[in-house]
This record gives structure tokens, C-alpha cells and sequence, in this order.
């Protein structure tokens, strides 16, 4: 079931809406949480090169997908919340369709501050709800986790919406200060 879902959950174009409001650069070491199959992570390699980016996915097999889809880069079996990466080891994170499925939300934004380089970015994609409790966010959800990365440090803290398709998505995006 969960290969299933990491198919079809992340649309094409909601990976291509992180990609480009993430403006990568040359260089930069990306990490996907909730990798999936791989492609917002094969949109990346064609950027900064496959070497600099990882992925995690809780399921097995979808680690594998992305790790064979993305070649030369790193894909672990892990949760947001317990990140296999040292510290200040990526410049950008993402997470794209999966922050809702986060067990403990506090305990993965932690991990992602916990990985970033002074002056890393973050963003966090989901589709706009109109209510609780489904696969995304509701606009209050989206306010409320651009305030928690503002309690974590990071600065210009913004929620932008996007069409993704046939859905609009928020992404929450912050950076964290320069060293």
C-alpha cells in the first residue's frame, strides 16, 4: 500500500513547483524527506548533480525506486524524525506531500534545523485543505508551521500559494541565518 501511495500522492507538478521555488544552486546538497520514487530528487540532480542529493522514504521499496532512479545519489529507509545525516550537512530541504504523514512534526522540523547548513532552506509543500484532517493542509496549518519555523530561527518565513495541477498547494518556506 505505501509503494502505491508514494506513486500517486505527488504529482508531477507539485514537484516541479518546489523545484523551482526552491532556485537551486550549483553545488547545493539537497535532502527530500519523502522521497517517494524519486522525482523531485531526479529534478534536483539535474541541477546540483546526483552526488549531492538524498532522500528518505519510510518504505523500503520506495527508497529503493529513488535510489535507482536517481543514481549516484544517497537514499536511506528513515522518517523525518530520526534524519541519517550529520549536522550542517545539506543546504536544502524538502518535503513535498509528506509533512502530514510526519509522526511527530516538532520532532522532524528539529531534525531538519538539526541538518542544515547556517543560511540552509527549507520548504514544505502540501495541497491546500479546505478542512482538517486530510492529505495537506488547511490554510490556519500552513500560518501555523510557518510560525513554528520562525520559533526554530529561521528567517524570511513565507507561505506561498501555487497551482500544482488541478490543486492549489501551500509551500512554507524559511532560511535559516548565515553563520
Amino acid at each position: 500500500m505505501g509503494k502505491i501511495y508514494g506513486l500517486v500522492a505527488r504529482n508531477p507538478a507539485s514537484n516541479e513547483a518546489v523545484f523551482e521555488e526552491a532556485r537551486l544552486q550549483p553545488g547545493e546538497r539537497v535532502l527530500d524527506i519523502g522521497s517517494g520514487a524519486g522525482h523531485a530528487m531526479q529534478l534536483a540532480a539535474e541541477g546540483v548533480g546526483p552526488d549531492n542529493v538524498r532522500g528518505v522514504d519510510p518504505t523500503a521499496s520506495l527508497a529503493a525506486t529513488a535510489e535507482k532512479r536517481v543514481a549516484g545519489s544517497t537514499v536511506a529507509m528513515a522518517v523525518a524524525e530520526d534524519l541519517p545525516f550529520p549536522d550542517d550537512s545539506v543546504d536544502v530541504v524538502w518535503s513535498i506531500a509528506s509533512f502530514h504523514h510526519w509522526e511527530d512534526p516538532d520532532a522532524g522540523l528539529r531534525e531538519v534545523t538539526r541538518v542544515l547548513a547556517p543560511g540552509g532552506r527549507v520548504l514544505v509543500a502540501e495541497r491546500l485543505l479546505r478542512r482538517e484532517g486530510g492529505h495537506g493542509l488547511t490554510a490556519s496549518e500552513a500560518e501555523d508551521l510557518s510560525h513554528r519555523l520562525a520559533n526554530l530561527g529561521f528567517d524570511d518565513v513565507e507561505v506561498v500559494r501555487r497551482r500544482a495541477g488541478r490543486h492549489e498547494m501551500a509551500i512554507i518556506k524559511g532560511r535559516l541565518p548565515a553563520a
